[in-house]
């Protein structure tokens, strides 16, 4: 199959969607499939050449608006220009304005993974959010499947948008499994208990409740923040106003092999976030068989079925410092584990799902008589293979 796979950003951008969209783009490569990115980059000029990165075509357009708003008119253009040349479109991400905008056309059948948090995650975006929803709601309907990555997620859909529920389905994220296989690898000797925290730095993640929590754990221990993002000045600043700065270290934007390293090495995970469709990183250190403290959302408590009992600890994202510290140091007193036990499908499993999607899809395009998704209202049974 010929895809267009289209997201806001895809690495060396930060994000569990970036993150989400190359593992995707890459096992679907892989697999045999002819995969083209789609992405925007306010940094850069819209090049005519495209990068390939294994076996994957990567095409960055220009955007333009503050940068949890921002759109490129110039990918959009490109996206209709060329609609023809790719079976299925699979855009990404329902909060970024690109994604109805692209339903607009009536071109190829399109697939959205929503990454929904039913919320904005500042006061204007909160209240942009409502303001789009009307139009959010609408463009969804035009679509021909919706991926949700959680149970929780397609809860969130179903509530503010019964109307395409019907072709709703959960295919979670997927985790990359240690190389030397499902056992827990061995692990270096620390001088010191190591608290890993990785992602994007956004205020919602809540990293500033477990650096205020540092305080009431045992002295030796030390929190590295591999991530960048626009919470790290405000973050560096309370550490220096409590004084933690030997004992708090942010790596920034880190490599792969530099992440692997920090989950061979630390002694907890820790996730406190408010919202998230999935929880990638809560996923990714219980495959390594890191134990991890987390905020008890929906998405979160999804795993409890998935572990051993005890790798999970979960604590309020609103807790009190003294609440949340006990949860670090209950996941950390849990110790390593092996995470073969865990019961988490890998990125090619996950592709292996997607691609079975894209496949029903295309045979529902080919035999309905309507094959304008804008004139489709309503896809029952066939989203499931029944």
């Amino acid at each position: 199959m010929r895809i267009a796979m289209v997201s806001a950003g895809y690495p060396p951008t930060l994000g569990g969607i970036e993150r989400h969209v190359a593992r995707l783009s890459r096992c679907l490569a892989d697999a045999g499939h002819e995969v083209t990115v789609l992405t925007q980059d306010k940094g850069v000029g819209d090049s005519a050449i495209p990068e390939i990165a294994s076996g994957i075509e990567i095409r960055r357009f220009s955007a333009v608006g503050p940068s949890d708003f921002a759109t490129s008119i110039p990918l959009l253009r490109h996206l209709h220009k060329n609609r023809a040349s790719w079976d299925l479109v699979h855009l990404h991400n329902y909060h970024r304005s690109y994604t109805g905008l692209a339903l607009l056309f009536k071109t190829t059948p399109i697939v959205v993974t929503t990454h929904y948090h039913a919320t904005g995650h500042t006061a204007l975006a909160r209240r942009l959010h409502t303001l789009y929803r009307p139009f959010g709601s609408w463009t969804l309907s035009r679509t021909a499947a919706v991926i949700a990555v959680s149970r929780a997620e397609q809860r969130l859909i179903q509530e503010d948008f019964g109307r395409v529920y019907d072709r709703t389905l959960v295919i979670p994220n997927g985790v990359d499994r240690p190389s030397g296989g499902t056992t827990t690898r061995a692990t270096t000797a620390q001088p010191a208990p190591v608290i890993l925290v990785t992602g994007r730095l956004e205020r919602y993640k809540s990293v500033h409740r477990l650096i205020e929590a540092l305080p009431y754990l045992d002295e030796s221990a030390r929190i590295v923040v591999c991530g960048e993002g626009p919470e790290r000045d405000r973050l560096t600043s309370l550490v220096a106003q409590q004084g933690l700065e030997a004992r708090v270290f942010f790596l920034g934007r880190v490599s792969e092999e530099e992440l692997t390293h920090c989950l061979e090495t630390c002694s907890a995970v820790v996730s406190l976030s408010a919202h998230e469709a999935f929880g990638l990183a809560v996923a990714e250190a219980l495959a390594n068989g890191v134990p991890v403290a987390c905020s008890d959302i929906e998405a979160h408590l999804e795993f409890s079925s998935l572990v051993p009992n005890g790798a999970l600890t979960f604590v309020s994202a609103l807790a009190a410092a003294e609440e949340t510290a006990g949860a670090v140091d209950a996941a950390m007193k849990f110790g390593r584990f092996d995470g073969g036990d865990v019961r988490l499908l890998t990125w090619p499993a996950v592709a292996e799902e997607v691609a079975q999607l894209y496949s029903r899809v295309l045979a529902f395009s080919r035999h309905t008589e309507h094959r304008r998704l804008g004139r489709r209202t309503r896809c029952p049974h066939w989203i499931s293979g029944s």
